[in-house]
């Protein structure tokens, strides 16, 4: 569960200054052109989202190359669907693995490949440019240790029991994790399944304070997948 820090940090931003509603306006119901937005904003918006809703925080020790699994996160305030596939594609040496990370929500697609140390370090990120159709490459900008939240170190605190779930992408008997706000105004609640790559089944965000509801669930787990943009 190295990766679940990315859950409560992402989940106190959204509950913050920055909820739900705002990442999905960025990404959804066609209203930002890609060509619009700075590449290394769009993909920390991806990348955040699909960390908090689209089901890999719980890890990827169990991930093998070249699987993708994909989410559907709902939005319950709006209807708002979005379909985010992620894939494990090549290794890249020194312990480092090339990723994918796809959008899909109307007719909006956007597809980033990336390289990620044994340290979980985002090294390099590849789009291509939907202006020239080149492939591009950026370097991101790293994380800010001291902007994280204090976290606990063993998650099965969390976890308050065993259910059987079933999604589009099977049936699987989960632990049920629950991380509550402490000052009441959400709930964040996984489904995690160790015999899933990624871990995660199913989500579900509360927010009192907003009246929202966000859902996410596995959809489908396929091979054969491999990177699709050259070194530019």
């Amino acid at each position: 569960m190295k990766k679940a820090f990315i859950v409560l940090t992402v989940v106190v931003l959204l509950a913050g200054c920055t909820t739900f509603e705002s990442v999905m306006s960025a990404m959804s119901e066609p209203m930002v052109d890609s060509t619009n937005i700075l590449p290394k904003m769009e993909f920390t918006i991806l990348y955040a989202t699909s960390a908090a809703f689209g089901g890999y925080a719980f890890g990827e020790d169990n991930f093998p190359v070249g699987t993708g699994v994909t989410w559907q996160i709902i939005s319950a305030e709006n209807g708002s669907e979005i379909d985010m596939t992620r894939a494990k594609l090549s290794p890249g040496g020194g312990g480092a693995f090339w990723w994918s990370l796809e959008m899909v929500s109307d007719d909006q697609n956007y597809y980033y490949e990336f390289l990620v140390d044994k340290d979980d370090v985002i090294l390099r990120v590849r789009y291509r440019d939907t202006q020239s159709g080149n492939v591009k490459e950026f370097v991101p900008d790293p994380f800010d240790s001291e902007d994280e939240e204090p976290l606990p170190e063993d998650y099965s605190d969390y976890i308050v029991g065993k259910e059987r779930i079933t999604t589009p992408a099977g049936t699987f008997n989960a632990d049920k994790m629950v991380f509550d706000d402490p000052e009441g105004s959400y709930t964040a609640t996984y489904w995690i399944a160790d015999s899933v790559p990624g871990n995660s089944v199913r989500y579900v965000y509360e927010d009192s304070d907003e009246g929202e509801t966000v859902t996410g669930e596995l959809v489908a787990i396929e091979q054969g997948f491999e990177t699709i943009l050259d070194s530019y």
